[in-house]
């Protein structure tokens, strides 16, 4: 093995440095938690227009209206999270509820996932009916309704996404976590 000494000036020449070999990894990065969480923002207000214009109208001027802001508020640093700590459910999350926000055209999961959230609370008893049904929501109450039918909808969106995630080739949805990159 020819060696490149100080003396011989031939870039081309074999060196006596070890290289290690090349490794591909199978894994690869698809988004960083950052485009991933801006992909969440986005997702999660196409997805509020026909929620909150539903529940806007419910919701007590004021106090009602800052409940559905806070659990609003709540579903997008949950989701900030899930984008860091695990990305690949905010992936498919995310992809799914680009589907579910298409879907507001003709808004009847939307409608749906709110009335199975209102009925459970109505079960529960968490909320008296009576306020239910007058629809003059406080605070706490604008809140858990919000929360409950966003989380219905992002189960919608996730299933959508695992169904999405059958019919796409397998690449498009490996991630990698922040520490790994």
């Amino acid at each position: 093995m020819n060696t490149n000494t100080e003396g011989n000036d031939n870039p081309y020449q074999a060196t006596d440095v070890a290289l290690e070999p090349y490794q591909s990894s199978k894994r690869r990065v698809i988004h960083s938690p950052f485009v991933l969480s801006v992909q969440w923002t986005v997702v999660l207000l196409c997805n509020s227009v026909v929620p909150l214009l539903i529940g806007w109208t419910e919701a007590q001027q004021g106090q009602g209206q800052f409940g559905i802001i806070l659990a609003m508020g709540l579903c997008l640093v949950l989701g900030y999270v899930a984008c860091i700590y695990i990305p690949l459910f905010a992936l498919i999350a995310t992809r799914g509820g680009f589907l579910v926000a298409l879907t507001q055209f003709f808004p009847v999961l939307q409608l749906i996932a709110g009335m199975i959230a209102i009925d459970t609370i109505r079960k529960t008893g968490i909320i008296p009916g009576q306020t239910l049904d007058r629809g003059s929501l406080g605070l706490f109450d604008a809140f858990l309704v919000t929360v409950a039918t966003g989380s219905i909808l992002i189960g919608i969106s996730f299933l959508f996404g695992m169904l999405l995630r059958l019919v796409t080739p397998e690449r498009w949805w490996l991630t990698q976590k922040l520490s790994e990159q």
